[in-house]
């Protein structure tokens, strides 16, 4: 059925998705338990003093990737640019995304206020504003026609956004890996905010995933959704209309699975690389302080001058000598932005855009 609103009684409330869960559904899940249990052991056992600086910088390839699936595409190097440029590139939608990071990691206590997408407020009009019979639809990405238009009735609206506030402010209903899946789907069928409902959706989903016990939340969802991402809308569309989300979460927890899997990769790709700047440092360079160094310039993909007199801390002078050093050792590249001077990691780019 394509073109078409879907009724609300094809929209159930939570309970009964829970109701809906079968023995084949909940055995299959067990796969993504145990990755998930596996990638916490790593994490747990994993000692790169870096590792809130890599989840960090992960989390925005994560967002990345989310706004991308949205129509948003942005290039990654120019949202860390933004981030560390004193001007912030003078880009709403690099603003916004800069905003919805910290605003992500500040979450305490799950529920929709927390996830909104305040921090596009100034990109699209009334974006951080909850639906009230405005018209929301997923549409195909191959053809651009709509799959499905999600209900626009304000008491359904307020109906379906109070059962599923009500189901994620609760710990107890999210003790299982399919409660993630399950907030991830309603969000989206159900549509809440006037844009960006996939973004927040996933968001949520990986909040979920934190609650439920995983150790970190730049688990990258998106990158794997990105590469299914028309099975992604099919699936949301086949499961409202039937009913049925049985395929709808095998297909999230083979994309937990690949998400676990991939995890791992990037952090040893950022381990190895740290590792062989500190050699560099060493070996072609007089600095006493290769490890500081390397540290430095690992925290993020751009640096500037100030970064390092706070951290070492060292004469502004000093500061840009060692720079300069590394721009000659093919370390780091210069870069204009506005009226200052930054320098990039490239191959930690290159790690953080896979």
């Amino acid at each position: 059925m394509i073109n078409s609103q879907i009724p609300f009684n094809k929209l159930p409330l939570i309970d009964f998705r829970l109701a809906e869960l079968s023995d084949a559904t909940l055995s299959y899940a067990n796969d993504a338990v145990r990755a998930l249990d596996f990638l916490n052991g790593f994490l747990s056992g994993y000692d790169d003093e870096l590792l809130a600086d890599y989840s960090n910088n992960l989390l925005y390839t994560e967002l990345k990737n989310s706004l991308e699936l949205e129509g948003f595409p942005v290039s990654l190097q120019r949202i860390f640019e933004a981030e560390n440029s004193e001007n912030a590139l003078q880009d709403e939608l690099l603003s916004g995304i800069i905003e919805y990071h910290s605003k992500v990691l500040q979450i305490r206590q799950l529920h929709l206020d927390a996830i909104k997408p305040s921090g596009f407020r100034q990109l699209t009009k009334n974006a951080d504003q909850f639906r009230e019979r405005r018209e929301h639809s997923i549409k195909s990405y191959f053809t651009n026609l709509t799959l499905y238009t999600a209900p626009v009735q304000s008491a359904v609206l307020q109906t379906l956004r109070q059962d599923l506030e009500s189901y994620i402010s609760n710990k107890n209903r999210l003790s299982s890996i399919i409660a993630g899946s399950i907030a991830h789907y309603q969000m989206r069928a159900m549509a809440p905010f006037n844009h960006f409902n996939g973004v927040c959706a996933r968001t949520l989903h990986l909040q979920c995933l934190r609650v439920y016990g995983l150790d970190t939340i730049s688990l990258p969802l998106s990158s794997e959704i990105l590469q299914q991402k028309e099975t992604y809308q099919a699936l949301m569309r086949d499961a409202i209309q039937s009913g049925k989300l049985e395929a709808w979460h095998q297909f999230m927890t083979d994309v937990i699975l690949a998400a676990a899997a991939k995890l791992p990769k990037q952090l040893k790709a950022l381990s190895k690389l740290k590792k062989k700047l500190v050699e560099q440092i060493d070996k072609y360079t007089d600095y006493s302080m290769p490890s500081a160094l390397a540290i430095l310039v690992m925290k993020q993909p751009f640096i500037k001058v100030i970064d390092l007199v706070a951290a070492l801390p060292c004469h502004r002078q000093t500061a840009a000598t060692y720079l300069k050093h590394l721009v000659k050792m093919g370390i780091l590249v210069e870069k204009q932005s506005g009226r200052e001077k930054l320098y990039l990691n490239k191959e930690l780019m290159d790690i953080l855009s896979n």
